[in-house]
């Protein structure tokens, strides 16, 4: 894992908020920058990129540009999502799930309401909303351009100047009328226009008489701080704040730029048992537990830990589903082939043994729940069980569907 090391939540940290307040008590504090931790796979001469980001000021007034992810040229997990390119986090978070085959493609788990989806539905997300992130790293950047000697203190730490970018604005310059100015021109709005317009008080005091007759002033230089690409990217793709869910839960009427505090609370799968957990959080630019993990890397511990059965369920759900879907697929490419012997007669008998499956799924799918475990051991064991005298007559394909489904419900008692 890349580890890029900010300012830590320590004695260094206190340190540089002691300067800010000095000399802005009654304000709000920065965020903290905490560590960043970057996906394990990254592209190609990743080092030169950091460099050249680091060079280039982000823009320091709206519009903002929002941070993109790190991006692979050539994707290197053909083999699990078969795109051109590829984001540097979908990587990491596509090489560390569970992933099921699907009948069009692999699938893998929506963290958000823990179903199994196809990978192109799922987006990579921020837990903590990056309309947030962007917020508090502005707010950070305010606060450098409003205590000098807090800026003073921030840049002379390892990496930071990497993070903001120290130009020096030139001082403005202001025009004012001599008397002798006034006397000759009275009514005059000239210097008014010099005022709002530089590049006409240059030309005009270029002119040796008119330039007698006006002062100018120059108000001293000025050091303003801008957060470079890098700063932005970074925190962007942090991998411990990144998780994948389906765009369903992504969307508007889903998480979104919602408050990740309030929207695990309410979520059933975490709620406030694990809000409590977590808290209480380390409030930096990117939100910490109380045990200094990311957001994402907590949700998905507590997810894995309390709904491995419900993952286990869904992985058998969906081999079920796969089956039913392939052998479905089978019978209409028999159903298709009009020029073979015999086909009517192997098509009706594919299409009745398929439904026949269907109702016995269904039949033991509607039992599930209300069956105990040794309700499904005597049903297993007994040698007078309708399933046993069901097995006998139906064909190996009606026992593999069997099997599935004891499997399923032995699961859903779990």
């Amino acid at each position: 894992m890349y580890k890029y090391l900010a300012i830590s939540v320590t004695d260094t940290w206190n340190l540089a908020l002691s300067h800010w307040h000095n000399q802005y008590p009654s304000k709000t504090q920065p965020y903290a920058i905490p560590e960043v931790t970057l996906p394990s796979t990254l592209p190609p001469k990743w080092d030169q990129t950091i460099r050249r980001l680091a060079k280039l000021p982000s823009r320091t007034s709206p519009p903002y540009s929002r941070p993109r992810f790190i991006r692979f040229n050539k994707n290197p997990i053909q083999h699990i999502q078969s795109s051109k390119t590829i984001s540097a986090v979908r990587v990491d978070c596509l090489q560390k799930r569970y992933i099921e085959k699907g009948l069009i493609g692999p699938k893998a788990m929506c963290l958000a309401h823990g179903e199994l989806m196809y990978i192109d539905e799922l987006d990579a997300d921020h837990v903590q909303s990056s309309s947030l992130i962007l917020k508090r790293q502005l707010a950070f950047i305010d606060a450098l351009n409003q205590c000098p000697t807090f800026a003073a203190y921030v840049l002379s730490l390892p990496k930071m100047k990497s993070f903001f970018i120290q130009t020096t604005i030139p001082g403005k310059k202001t025009y004012t009328a001599t008397p002798e100015f006034h006397h000759l021109h009275p009514t005059s709005t000239l210097i008014e226009v010099m005022n709002n317009d530089p590049k006409l008080a240059q030309k005009i005091m270029k002119d040796p008489g008119l330039s007698k007759l006006i002062k100018t002033t120059i108000e001293p230089a000025k050091i303003q701080y801008a957060g470079s690409e890098l700063f932005f990217a970074l925190y962007h793709n942090d991998v411990s704040n990144i998780w994948l869910i389906c765009k369903g839960c992504n969307g508007a009427t889903g998480k979104h730029a919602h408050d990740a505090i309030g929207w695990f609370t309410t979520n059933p799968l975490y709620g406030p048992a694990f809000v409590q957990s977590i808290q209480p959080l380390q409030d930096s630019i990117l939100q910490k537990t109380n045990q200094g993990e990311g957001l994402a890397v907590a949700a998905k511990k507590w997810f894995y830990s309390h709904h491995h059965q419900l993952l286990s369920r869904e992985r058998l759900t969906n081999q079920i589903q796969v089956s039913l879907q392939t052998q479905s697929m089978s019978l209409d490419s028999i159903e298709n082939q009009s020029n073979q012997a015999n086909h009517d007669k192997i098509a009706q008998q594919g299409h009745d043994h398929f439904i026949h499956c269907q109702q016995m799924l269904k039949k033991l799918s509607n039992q599930a729940l209300p069956l105990s475990i040794k309700t499904i051991s005597n049903i297993q064991s007994s040698p007078q069980s309708p399933i046993k005298k069901r097995q006998k007559k139906t064909s190996s394909i009606q026992s593999k569907w069997i099997q599935l489904i004891i499997r399923y419900q032995q699961k859903s008692r779990l």
